[in-house]
């Protein structure tokens, strides 16, 4: 008998390992939440609804059908460390910078952020919550605990349309960016030099004129309104820009947004987790083995 646990224990390193693989090479989060309004234009006076979307079948749920009132609120930015969604409040050039739980709260504010901050999300490489304000249209930071404004290089290298929000993402130290135009075919997905402020354009679309992009910290997402009460979720190549199609959303719950104002996934895993995670069930098989060698009985 002993000898057939022994027997086993390889069995159960392969096991764990192959966990750990599987795990490495998932998206670790299946809920996509999304701040949006019941009617197009340019948002102003409409309330703004917060939801989530499994991604799996595309069941919009509605969270909260008026976060606050009739005030708009966009750009839904998660830092992964904290696991905490930063917010843009308010119309107009000055919104004021909050967070927002997932369960539709929004804390006091840290203060106006003194642009009109058009994008708005959490670079993990370098630690900061990063925007793009128009008019000018200025890429920079945000302070989180002060939500000043620190102003970088100017936005070039395309033409940008009116922006209601969640255009931008950060994926494997890169930020990409998707900017409407008033011709639709012209608007355009691509990455962005933060120090230059060069938009390179990947692919120009229809699509991307409504999108709302977001990462899951493996991969680039981008959910386009389609009609009321049905829009498309997709996969974006980050190389030449071709969308997947994952899933049609479709409310199970309250109104489905026409217009996206925000887009994030509630949990981005981090590089040092993953790792973790392997180190750990190296751990585990390196113990099983030692427990193997103290059970083998000694040679006489």
């Amino acid at each position: 008998m002993h000898r057939s646990r022994n027997a086993l224990a390889p069995i159960w390193s392969i096991v764990l390992i192959a966990i750990a693989v599987a795990l490495c090479g998932r998206a670790m989060a299946a809920t996509l939440y999304v701040l949006g309004q019941a009617a197009a234009g340019n948002n102003t006076n409409l309330a703004t609804a917060f939801g989530s979307i499994d991604t799996v079948t595309g069941q919009y749920t509605t969270i909260s059908g008026s976060v606050q009132g009739t005030t708009t609120v966009k750009n839904l930015a998660l830092d992964p460390v904290t696991q905490t969604f930063y917010v843009s409040v308010g119309n107009g050039g000055n919104p004021a910078l909050r967070t927002l739980t997932t369960s539709g709260s929004l804390s006091s504010s840290f203060g106006n952020i003194g642009k009109d901050v058009v994008a708005m999300w959490y670079n993990a490489a370098t630690g900061t919550l990063t925007s793009f304000s128009r008019n000018p249209q200025q890429l920079g930071t945000i302070s989180t605990s002060t939500a000043g404004f620190s102003a970088g290089a100017t936005l070039t290298g395309g033409t940008f349309g009116n922006f209601t929000g969640g255009r931008g993402a950060f994926l494997s130290s890169i930020n990409y960016l998707v900017t409407p135009n008033a011709t639709a075919a012209n608007s355009a997905f691509g990455s962005i030099d933060f120090t230059t402020g060069v938009f390179t354009p990947i692919a120009t679309g229809t699509s991307f004129q409504t999108m709302v992009i977001a990462s899951d910290g493996y991969a680039l997402y981008g959910l386009v309104p389609v009609t009321t009460g049905s829009s498309i979720l997709y996969s974006i190549n980050t190389t030449n820009g071709s969308l997947t199609k994952i899933v049609d959303v479709k409310p199970v719950s309250g109104i489905l947004p026409i217009q996206y104002s925000g887009a994030s996934f509630a949990v981005v895993p981090e590089p040092s987790t993953i790792a973790m995670a392997v180190t750990g069930v190296a751990v585990l098989v390196g113990l099983r083995a030692g427990r193997r060698k103290k059970a083998r009985p000694s040679a006489t």
